[in-house]
């Protein structure tokens, strides 16, 4: 019996040594056990992330589309030849004139600057993986590897020496932080992984040894920040999660055997953390923190996707399903002017990412799928939006997928619709509207092709989402390829109160605002119209008048103003209606009732333009300034720049924008000049201000319409007019609204809390055709995401490994005989 007990107790060792030890036989399959391990030995690192863009054919739709439909051929060619076959202008040797390694062949090395140093070495390490890939496996030297292998050892004596003698300039990795792995740990991390896998058998034993251990107590930091709750840099969920893991996944990887108990608990941590961010998509696709953040966020996670999926066999399980649906989202979010809507904590910017691939093609990436169709305009708006080489710039980062000949793609789209994007749940909409026909001279696939549509979108997003602000009702516009009126951008971060900044609360943004709402203590700075977190919702309906369809969204956000609240609180009553009319001109109007506990209220509607803080003389494709000021009572923009058209009479804009705006109960414009506020990058900002006011502090109900038009040159902005009638219905209040020689009325019902939209009718031979059909609806409200999920982990042991299953049925056996 004593035998038995000692083979008992023997077994249980070896089991748990084995759960830990050959835990990495959990995965369907293994990484390379040498180095370099990362993306495979020669074979599959040449198969997976060269061969697909290396054999393209050349595609040269881009050199005549300002690179809106970006050549996969090229991409790579530009890494590793710096020029194409395409172009006939491949570099032949290995020199300072090579953009992809010239850091390495000037007299002197760069000054230490750790995004360049991470940009310019990590692609130098993935030529010097292609060339090494290129010899071994045979490949023509001269059409194919081009730099000799001389050429080759020279290179990478050369990156070896430079890159680790920054290797003190990297610092602490932000470890002095509380668990040791912070955002900017992320670089780094990454960099000095693929360093050590890259180059693992050209350094000395003590080289490796240095960069080993701190591999290892970066992992062990990770480890303790996942099993911390209060580690909100990856609790959260947030974009920190994904972004942060993968900083994580190339240490893990890079470790594999040679700490692999550490490095397999680290991978696993990773792919079971990634649930958390599940969250931050909506039901109708949309990023909660903006799209700013989005990218930051999920292309980091499809980054790790592609490192498990190529080394591990498996695929991260916790990507949200409704990813799928935001290549919409996105696409809705980046405005006719080509740039990014920038409602919360989100900058106004180029797009360069490439995350609606990854969403449309998610599906054929996880292998639930042969193949994906994408609607041909939708990838030309993509393209159209994408600048330069954002998401193919780094060699590592080519995923074969992506490897597409996107100008036979886009073939099938022969002009730009009209198009209507809502996300309730999100909490966005958005108008993108034609205002005249594209010049024939300009080819569907140029970006200027946007610069003949206007956009609105209109922010309804719940307050309580993170990176969101109290900016319920506001809008942003653009017209013939130009921004005219913008949003305040990220400005500062609100955690809590979203008052305590302009930027993040209703006065920093294009929305109603309660004048009596100004903090006495702050009185230009903290404005409480709003409360937060609090939900609004959005709906998109239309009307009928005659044979014209009208189209609007209808905010309701009197909730959002302290409808509900115990104590305090504006309004009973705020709807926002924003109205497409045609010709891509639109009507915003607004329903204002003040509480019943308040004698009076005081709401102005604001309206902010962009300034530059130089003056600029000069366009370019990051130049944000306007002229803003009042003409006959009307707010008159005129844009500095065109970003659709850039290429163009030097980069300027003779676009012109006209607001103009009536009131039931008496208002006026005012013009405030330019305000500053408080940013987190480039301190401080500033803005031109309107604002229209009311005559007196309302004591009931209003209502308020606003027109926005806009021309390509003043001459052709429309005669326009916006004036109350008493041409209305009876027992209605009615606006008549004039656009060329175009009549429209607004008509307006009420119940107990105030006015409603009714109808926006047209005229035809005198006469108002009245809205024939009730308000169809399409969508519904706004509601805040939840952290519940019972999702297991894509660690979740699938497969035992068989060892452990012939020694767990030897255990039974003895457990019986016991």
């Amino acid at each position: 019996m004593k035998s038995y007990l000692l083979i008992f107790i023997y077994l249980f060792v070896l089991i748990t040594v084995c759960v830990s030890a050959c835990s990495a036989a959990t995965y369907p399959s293994q990484p390379e056990t040498g180095h370099p391990r990362m993306y495979g030995g020669h074979q599959k690192f040449w198969d997976t992330k060269v061969k697909p863009y290396l054999e393209m054919d050349c595609d040269k739709t881009y050199t005549t589309s300002d690179f809106s439909v970006l050549s996969m051929r090229q991409a790579i060619e530009q890494i590793l030849y710096s020029g194409s076959i395409c172009k006939n202008n491949r570099l032949t040797t290995l020199s300072i004139n090579h953009q992809t390694v010239k850091d390495y062949y000037g007299a002197t090395a760069p000054a230490f600057n750790q995004y360049n140093r991470d940009v310019a070495g990590r692609n130098a390490m993935y030529l010097i993986r292609f060339l090494r890939a290129c010899y071994a496996l045979n490949k023509d030297a001269t059409s194919v590897c081009v730099y000799s292998q001389t050429q080759l050892t020279d290179l990478v004596n050369r990156v070896i020496t430079i890159e680790y003698n920054y290797w003190s300039n990297w610092g602490t990795w932000y470890t002095y932080t509380e668990f040791g792995f912070d955002l900017d740990s992320r670089a780094p991390s990454k960099f000095w992984s693929l360093f050590y896998d890259t180059f693992y058998n050209d350094l000395t034993q003590a080289q490796r040894d240095t960069i080993s251990a701190k591999l290892d107590s970066m992992m062990e930091s990770y480890t303790k920040c996942y099993k911390t709750t209060s580690c909100w840099a990856l609790q959260n969920g947030n974009n920190w999660t994904g972004y942060l893991s993968l900083g994580a996944a190339h240490l893990s990887l890079s470790r594999w055997y040679e700490n692999n108990t550490l490095a397999v608990t680290t991978m696993d941590n990773i792919l079971d953390i990634l649930k958390l961010t599940k969250s931050m998509i909506t039901s109708d696709g949309a990023y909660v923190e903006g799209i700013s953040y989005s990218s930051m966020q999920m292309d980091n996670v499809m980054e790790i996707e592609f490192l498990v999926q190529n080394m591990l066999g498996t695929h991260v399980t916790n990507i949200n399903p409704d990813f799928k649906k935001t290549s919409n989202w996105l696409l809705d979010s980046i405005m006719t002017d080509s740039f990014t809507t920038d409602f919360g904590d989100s900058h106004i910017t180029q797009y360069s990412s490439i995350t609606p691939l990854f969403s449309w093609y998610l599906d054929e990436i996880q292998g639930r799928s042969a193949s994906t169709t994408v609607e041909p305009c939708k990838m030309l708006r993509f393209w159209m939006n994408h600048y330069w080489y954002g998401g193919f710039d780094q060699g590592f980062d080519l995923h074969a997928f992506a490897a597409r000949n996107y100008s036979a793609l886009v073939e099938g789209c022969q002009s730009l619709s009209d198009s209507t994007g809502i996300y309730p749940v999100g909490g966005q909409a958005v108008f993108k509207k034609r205002v005249a026909t594209a010049p024939s001279n300009i080819p569907i696939y140029i970006r200027g092709q946007q610069a003949y549509f206007s956009s609105l979108a209109m922010e309804t997003k719940y307050n309580g989402y993170p990176h969101t602000e109290a900016d319920f009702g506001g809008i942003i516009y653009s017209a013939y390829g130009s921004r005219i009126l913008y949003d305040l951008s990220y400005g500062t971060i609100s955690k809590t109160d979203k008052s305590l900044q302009l930027d993040n609360g209703a006065a920093g943004a294009n929305t109603l605002v309660i004048e009596d709402a100004w903090d006495s203590s702050k009185p230009t700075i903290i404005n409480r119209s709003q409360f937060s977190p609090v939900n609004g919702s959005v709906e998109r309906k239309s009307f009928s008048s005659g044979s014209t369809v009208i189209e609007y969204f209808e905010l309701e956000g009197s909730d959002v103003y302290g409808k509900s609240q115990a104590t305090g609180g504006w309004l009973k009553r705020f709807k926002r209606y924003g109205v497409s009319l045609p010709g891509g001109h639109y009507l915003i109007i607004d329903s204002i009732t003040k509480k019943d506990s308040l004698t009076s209220v005081n709401p102005s509607e604001y309206f902010y333009s962009a300034k530059d803080k130089t003056s600029p003389t000069t366009c370019g494709l990051w130049t944000s300034h306007t002229s803003m000021s009042l003409v006959n009572g009307e707010v008159e923009i005129k844009p500095f720049c065109n970003s659709d058209k850039w290429t163009e009479n030097n980069g300027f804009s003779t676009t012109v924008s006209r607001i103009t705006g009536s009131s039931l109960l008496g208002g006026s414009f005012v013009y405030d000049g330019a305000i500053t506020y408080e940013s987190a990058i480039d301190n401080p900002q500033s803005k031109f201000r309107s604002r229209f006011i009311s005559t007196n502090p309302i004591t009931q109900p209003e209502a308020r319409t606003f027109l926005l038009v806009s021309g390509e040159t003043a001459a052709k902005v429309p005669t326009h007019a916006v004036a109350v009638t008493t041409d209305c219905p009876p027992s209605n209040k009615c606006f008549q609204v004039t656009v060329d020689s175009q009549l429209y009325r607004v008509e307006l019902t009420s119940d107990s809390d105030g006015y409603l939209l009714n109808c926006v009718s047209t005229n035809q031979d005198n006469k108002f055709i009245g809205c024939t059909n009730a308000p169809s609806t399409s969508a519904g409200s706004t509601t805040s995401p939840s952290n519940s999920d019972s999702d297991v982990s894509s660690s979740t042991i699938t497969n035992f490994n068989p060892i452990l299953l012939i020694i767990i049925s030897v255990l039974s056996s003895f457990i019986y005989i016991f």
